[in-house]
């Protein structure tokens, strides 16, 4: 495929996806990938792909971006969170590929991000259900178990384990 054919094919594509070379820095970023950085179309090129992300997740992205741009591993998953021009944080997936060469090695990386905010967001508050259920059942006076989907016991409070443990 020509490399006209494979940036109109990349361009199309509703996911954000980008190439870097070896050490993280943008070669090419399309449509999908600008818009979701905030970044405008080529102005993104020789930036580094960690600098795109919080000053907590960059010394990570950039670890994983230099074992898969070398060859030392084939892929990589990271969440992270995507800082915006505003000074929001998104929080992003990235999936890194390696960018192979003529010779079929590893040149740099090709990162795939998708946008998991509002999967975060459910989970937080799948998570606080959970502790406030949990708060509940140990700090009822009357005895609580609760039971998963294959009938074991996930939690047994003070109330029902006490009066089970004088009896033995």
């Amino acid at each position: 495929m020509a490399t006209d054919d494979f940036t109109r094919v990349i361009e199309s594509l509703k996911v954000a996806v980008a190439i870097a070379d070896a050490k993280g820095a943008v070669v090419f970023a399309n449509h999908a990938f600008n818009e979701l950085t905030g970044g405008e179309r080529g102005a993104l090129a020789g930036v580094s792909l960690a600098s795109l992300f919080s000053a907590d997740d960059r010394k990570r992205i950039q670890q994983n971006i230099a074992r898969v741009g070398e060859g030392k591993a084939a892929s990589a998953f990271v969440d992270a969170r995507l800082e915006s021009p505003t000074g929001d944080e998104r929080w992003v997936q990235i999936a890194f590929q390696p960018s192979l060469d003529m010779r079929d090695k590893a040149a740099g990386v090709i990162a795939v991000l998708h946008d998991i905010g509002p999967q975060r967001e459910t989970e937080q508050a799948l998570n606080l259900s959970a502790a406030r259920l949990l708060a509940l059942a140990e700090s009822s006076r009357r005895a609580v178990l609760i039971e998963n989907a294959a009938g074991e016991i996930e939690l047994a409070n003070e109330a029902l384990v006490l009066p089970l443990a004088l009896k033995s």
